[in-house]
């Protein structure tokens, strides 16, 4: 594997299993999300040692500028737990709890401002889902 998306358990040679691709997905999820890595590292020793000692940042603290739900915060700081048994127990559990993240709003705080932008955008067209892709639309997406 990659040392920047290495579990905790595989950095340090131990058994690994679908709690592993857990951990490594939330950390594909976290940097898609911010546009930035999980943590800062220069070296493969620096990755390995950033994933078994450092606590995963939280999305808010990285990307301030997002309204990130509580939920999918809470999703992503479990899924990235040094101790895999505090880990989401399956895949489907993580994309379930996932898809519910990226659907509520955002954190209470930021609701009145996120009103403002939600009536922004309530003004621009609708995507089209695959689903209304014409034949053509879609070929060569995939």
């Amino acid at each position: 594997g990659t040392p920047r998306y290495l579990s905790p358990e595989q950095a340090q040679g131990n058994p690994v299993g679908p709690y592993s691709d857990i951990y490594t997905l939330a950390n594909i999820l976290f940097e898609v999300l911010t546009g930035s890595p999980l943590f800062k590292a220069d070296s493969s020793f620096s990755w390995l040692y950033s994933h078994v000692e450092l606590p995963p940042p939280l999305l808010r603290d990285v990307c301030p500028q997002r309204n990130f739900s509580l939920l999918l915060e809470e999703l992503l700081q479990e899924s990235l737990s040094k101790d895999p048994a505090n880990r989401p127990p399956s895949m489907l559990q993580f994309r379930n709890r996932l898809h519910r993240g990226l659907l509520e709003s955002p954190h209470p705080a930021e609701q009145v401002r996120e009103q403002g932008q939600v009536a922004a955008r309530a003004s621009e067209p609708r995507r089209k889902s695959p689903s209304e892709w014409s034949k053509t639309e879609g070929e060569g997406m995939w």
